[in-house]
């Protein structure tokens, strides 16, 4: 059977081309909203520590996948990190909070808080 030749053949064949046209532009849809929800949540999660005067003046990089907040960097006190971590779980979106700073206190020695497996859920 020649698909030119057969109408039927066709109609099904643009059907299945359509779906999955369909299916890839739904995907792509559905990782763009990911992607700016991400984004969304990292920008809300920027300002609440900015705001906080705990937090303010600290120095985190803040990354968010799929509503896992990440935070690293310096900070001159744990209790400075333990609130960024309070003001990140939060915010709406967030589902989890992984803190791995390194804290820098006045003595200059830094401390690694992986090293205390710091992290928080929801």
């Amino acid at each position: 059977m020649k698909t030119a030749q057969n109408p039927a053949a066709l109609l099904a064949l643009a059907a299945l081309v359509g779906c999955a046209a369909g299916y890839r532009c739904e995907h792509e849809s559905k990782d763009l909203r990911r992607d700016l929800d991400d984004r969304t949540v990292e920008s809300r999660v920027r300002v609440a520590i900015g705001s906080d005067e705990i937090t303010a003046d600290e120095k985190f990089e803040i990354e968010s996948v799929d509503g896992v907040v990440y935070l690293r960097g310096t900070v001159r006190t744990r209790a400075a990190a333990r609130r960024a971590v309070q003001l990140a779980a939060m915010i709406d979106g967030v589902r989890r909070v992984i803190e791995r700073t390194r804290t820098v206190p006045q003595d200059g020695v830094p401390r690694d808080s992986a090293a205390n497996g710091a992290s928080a859920s929801e």
